[in-house]
This record gives structure tokens, sequence and C-alpha cells, in this order.
């Protein structure tokens, strides 16, 4: 049995600023309620395991990285993408294989996956770009002394 534990959600605090972000892979999300005390669960009845979100990259500081090691970051950055994308759209088969059979918490689970796996894209792409253009910056910064 799966469940949706707010108690377990790993909260990661951005590059981007202070905001924090929860980056929850489907293995956490619906990890399984072991303990009643440990928070309120809510059974979605479905395998998500497939599903799983990509190991984010490490995005490299602009301010410091050598252009090779960003250039491999900016690999590791379209790898994950795509991979992500297959994880949002494993999602998206799972709400579509539930039909008219989804009850209200398997859907409010799954969207909050699929929104969280959204998030996490988004969130990475943003801070490869800051690191290009903090790298970009010193770049110029270099080459006018």
């Amino acid at each position: 049995m799966k469940s949706l534990n707010a108690a377990v959600l790993v909260l990661v605090f951005s590059v981007l600023g202070t905001t924090a972000h929860a980056f929850v892979s489907p293995e956490v999300l619906f990890a399984a309620n072991e303990s009643a005390d440990v928070g309120v669960g809510v059974d979605v009845g479905v395998d998500v395991d497939a599903c799983a979100f990509p190991e984010p990259p490490e995005v490299p500081s602009g301010e410091s990285a050598l252009e090779s090691v960003l250039a491999n970051a900016g690999a590791a950055v379209r790898d994950y993408q795509v991979a992500m994308q297959d994880s949002l759209a494993c999602i998206e088969n799972v709400i579509d294989s539930l039909g008219d059979d989804i009850t209200p918490e398997q859907d409010s689970g799954l969207t909050a996956l699929y929104n969280n796996g959204v998030e996490q894209l988004t969130m990475i792409a943003e801070s490869f770009n800051q690191q290009v253009r903090a790298f970009r910056a010193r770049q110029a910064a270099e080459s006018a002394e």
C-alpha cells in the first residue's frame, strides 16, 4: 500500500534565493506509512515506482567553474530534462489508466507529485541558466581587465 505522507517531504533550498522548494520523488511521496504517528497518509492505491524522478544534476557556480565543467553540467541538465519528461509522462499514464475510477485522494496525490516534478524541472533549468549568466558576466569582467 502506498501513502502520501506530508511528514516525509524533503525541503531543498534553491540556489536561486531563499525560497524553499520541496523535492519529492515518487518513492518518498508515496512511501509506506509505517507508523500512525508519522503524519496523515492518503492511500493512493497505485504503483508509481516506474515513474521515479531522476536524480537532479549538480549545477556548478558560474562565478568559479571552468567552461568545460559548465558545459558538462549543461549536458547533464539536458539529460535530466529528458528523464524528467519521461517520469511526468509516466504519471500522466497512471492518471489516465485510472480513468473515471480515480478517487479524489488519488487525483490529489498524483497531481501533487506531477506538479512537484514540474517545479523541480523548472528550478534546475532556472538554476543552470542563472549560472550560465554568472559565467558570462565573469568572462566579460575578466576580458575587460
